[in-house]
Parts: C-alpha cells; structure tokens; sequence
C-alpha cells in the first residue's frame, strides 16, 4: 500500500544515539535522525558544498577570510529569526568541549589554541551583521566551507538549546526510540508532501529487514542488510541502494604505539582485501587508499618482506554486522604470518582503549577525503620525519598549493607505510522503503520526508 503524508512514518535503526546534545553525536544512527532535525550552513554534495541556510559564501585570495551570508527567511521552530549569532554560539561551544569529536573541524579558525585551553576569550569567529556570519582562520584552507557541512554545525537556539531550525523538531526520545514533528516555520522546501510526523524506532539486529517485510517500518535500517541477501534485495523495487562513502578500516588503537615500527608497516600488507571482499559474498569494493581514484594509495608494495613472526595483536570492534566477520577473516589470514589476533568487543559507542586496533567505520565528504587524513594527522602518531612531511603535504593541499591527486597520494602512503590508516573496504548502504516515499529524501541533510 502507498504511504500518505499524513500518516506518521516509521524508520529503523539499528542502535539508538549515545549522546544526547545534538552538538555531539557522531554515531551513525543518531547522525540519521540529527539529518532532520539539523540546519548547517551548506550541504555536503557530490559537487561540493552547496547553499542550505547560507545564501552566499564569499572567501579572500588566500582562503583565510571567510564570510557567509544567511538567508533571510529562516525561524525557529518557536518563531524566533534565526541569526548568525546563533551559529557562532556552536561553534564556539564546541571549541570549548574538550570531549566533542568535531572540535578539530575549527582548528583553522585564529586565536584556536588558547580558546580552547581557556586562555583567551578571541576566537576566529564574529558576526559583522545579523544574516553575516564571518571567520578567521589562522592558515589557509580552502575546504573550510566543505567543513561548516557537518551536522553538528547547526545553529544553538539562544534559551533552548534543544529547539530547531531543521525541517523537523524533536518531540520524545526514550530508550527505543525517537518521535520527530514537523517545524512549522522551516520555508526552505514546501511542506504540502512532507511526512508531518516521522518515529525513528530501534530494531536491533534486523539483518533480514524482517521488520520491514512484518510492516512495522515503513524504512529499513540502512547499514543493517547481510550482504548474502542484497543480490535478491536488489531486485526488489522498493530496495534504494545508494553510496555515502562509507570505509571500513583499521584504525591505530590506545596502544598502537606498543607495536613495533617494522610490524606497522607490515599490517597495510598483511590484509587480502580481496579475500575479505569475496568472504562477504563480494558485495563491498575494495579500498586501499582514501583516495579512491588513486587505487593503491601510492604505497610499495611490502608482501615479500613479509616473514613470520611471533606477535599478539589485539583488534576492537562494534558488534555490528559486518564487523564480526572481518575480524575473523582477518584472524585467519594473520596467522599465516605467527601474528595472533585478539579480538575485544565493544558496547555501542564504548571505544575501548586497550588494544593495539581498532575495526573502525568513517565517512568522508562527498567531494573529498579530506576529514580522513584530518582525523589520522590529529593524533600526532606518524614518526618525526613521517609527520612533518604529512603536515607540509596537507599545508599545500588545503592552500591549494599543487595537484591534489599528486597530494592525496603522498598522504595515502605516510599513513599506510606507518600502519596509521589500514582502508580495507567500502561498504554500500541500502534500505526498504514502502511505495509512495521519496527514497532520495529519507536521509537528506535539511529537507523534509516527503511522499511521491
């Protein structure tokens, strides 16, 4: 039966949001419901950055000034104008949370350091008008725009900082699940097909989208499907399979450092992607580089220095599908090399800091990969020498200051050759979505869920 925009309209997700401030939440499932209820400056695209509650952006030569212009029609959900103030206010409240995985998107801005140290009150970030939100940033970067896209960057409400001024307004949140309605004055989309009410409902382990087929959701999770069923699922026509860059890697864990410097530049080839690839019933790609079009990331090939040798290495990992099998696989193809993988378990957000690896899922920009060698520079692991080149490379990337696949694959192979970043897959998303529903609108940033 088709769905109808007045009837409410049931998404599954596998886990429910360990955070509860909006400004925080990093977890995929509560990244999915935040998409509705968010309102960053621009939207993350294919393309590249494109206009949602900025109108306009204008940058300097240098890429160190940057100015957005607001559009002039947008309330909060209680009415109130929405206003530049109201964006710098997050931004600044992030800078100042010390447990915030977004912080490092601001680094650049001027005056950083001591602001989040509690040194200075400057931050490089002020208002030179109410619709003008401007910021400063101490070196150049030209992807500072593509930053401002995350989620987490939408404007705090000056009293509440649980309303919003996305397309959607939190109505009830418990343990199984979460009630969103309609904002009444969101006017960037017309609300005549949009689902008024919209309840994001746990259902755990729904590998077979049973829930879906029994009809207690009208969406299935969409990281949740067993790869053995998406060859049938996609012949179904209510299957959307889509790609959001999702990478599945093996990530340096809080003891990453008790590893010897030869075995981290034996892990990158000590992993048969294309065996862990078939294992999964070859429905993931292979990845071995950030960076896709580079295909191999630039790195040596280290095979034939390979030789076995007595070593336990401990892996965490998310009891999420596929996440089990991997580990195993790769139990498997390590012991041919003596190396013994231990594998810890991990509560849902828990991030246990006791091993060597951690199985880690991470997401990009749609335009770039620039957040993942973000997030491996800002851990200070690579070598001094190793570092201070990454460094230079990243400098010139984000000035612009040479070709970018030429950059990309520099970078590509600091971080493999030091087992800093270990890609291993890229994993497709897909979900179930009744007749009558816009599939390309159930996830997308700022808009409403509307009926077709």
């Amino acid at each position: 039966m088709p769905a109808c925009a007045t009837s409410p309209l049931t998404l599954a997700l596998e886990a429910m949001p360990y955070e509860t401030e909006w400004w925080r939440v990093s977890d995929w499932c509560g990244q999915r419901i935040h998409s509705k209820t968010a309102l960053p400056l621009l939207r993350d695209g294919v393309g590249g950055p494109a206009p949602l509650a900025a109108a306009a952006v204008r940058h300097d030569a240098r890429y160190r000034h940057w100015q957005f212009k607001l559009r002039d029609d947008l309330r909060w959900d209680d009415a109130r104008r929405l206003t530049a103030e109201d964006y710098r206010r997050t931004i600044r409240v992030i800078c100042r949370d010390p447990g915030n995985r977004f912080r490092t998107l601001l680094s650049d801005l001027a005056g950083f350091a001591a602001y989040t140290r509690g040194q200075s009150e400057y931050l490089g970030v002020h208002c030179p008008a109410p619709d003008r939100l401007a910021c400063d940033l101490g070196q150049a970067n030209r992807f500072f725009a593509h930053l401002l896209c995350a989620i987490a960057l939408s404007p705090m409400h000056p009293v509440d900082p649980q309303r919003s001024a996305g397309p959607y307004r939190l109505l009830q949140r418990d343990d199984e699940g979460c009630h969103l309605g309609i904002n009444p004055h969101f006017c960037l989309e017309p609300a005549a097909n949009a689902f008024g009410t919209l309840h994001f409902r746990r259902i755990a382990h729904d590998g077979t989208a049973s829930a879906y087929s029994r009809k207690h959701v009208d969406v299935s999770a969409d990281t949740a499907l067993v790869y053995p069923l998406y060859a049938a699922a996609s012949l179904s026509r209510d299957f959307y399979r889509c790609h959001d860059g999702m990478m599945l890697l093996l990530a340096a864990g809080g003891r990453f450092t008790e590893l010897a410097e030869p075995l981290r530049r034996q892990l990158t080839y000590a992993c048969d992607r294309e065996t862990l690839r078939h294992h999964l019933h070859d429905v993931p790609a292979v990845a071995t580089s950030y960076h896709r079009p580079l295909g191999t990331g630039g790195a040596p090939d280290g095979r034939a220095a390979l030789a076995p040798a007595s070593q336990r290495i401990r892996i965490a990992y998310e009891d999420f599908y596929p996440n089990r099998q991997i580990v195993e696989e790769l139990r498997r193809q390590w012991a041919r090399h003596g190396w013994s993988l231990e594998a810890v378990q991990e509560g849902y957000g828990q991030r246990i800091a006791n091993t060597h690896l951690r199985l880690e899922i991470r997401v990009s920009l749609k335009s770039t990969p620039l957040l993942l060698y973000r997030a491996d520079l800002a851990r200070g692991l690579l070598p001094q020498a190793a570092d201070l080149r990454a460094r230079e490379l990243y400098t010139r990337l984000t000035a612009g200051a040479g070709a970018d696949d030429v950059l990309y694959a520099g970078l590509d192979t600091l971080l493999q050759a030091h087992g800093i970043a270990i890609p291993l897959l890229e994993l497709p998303q897909g979900f179930f979505v009744r007749e009558g529903i816009d599939p390309d609108s159930v996830f997308r940033v700022g808009s409403f869920v509307s009926a077709v």
